[in-house]
């Protein structure tokens, strides 16, 4: 387990529209919860779809992919309409 090392932080702030402020990529959380083991990244579908990261700590991003280009495509060559 992480020990938190900027638990006290005071910010005075004369501006509140200059500022710009990052914090890296590593965040620091303290306490107990297991690790998301699950996937990371899902393609939209037409099935609802939970990813369990409830009370998980995640170690990176979730990518949700665009959805298929062919996804709900109708097309039609004169005849015959196609729905895919």
């Amino acid at each position: 387990m992480a020990e938190c090392v900027l638990c006290n932080i005071v910010l005075e702030i004369e501006d509140p529209q200059a500022i710009t402020m990052g914090m890296g990529s590593e965040v620091i959380i303290s306490g107990d919860a297991p690790p998301y083991t699950g996937e990371y990244e899902v393609t939209p579908s037409a099935e609802t779809q939970y990813l369990e990261t409830s009370g998980k700590l995640m170690t990176g991003r979730v990518k949700v992919n665009p959805i298929p280009q062919n996804y709900g495509l109708i097309t039609y060559n004169g005849t015959t309409i196609t729905v895919s």
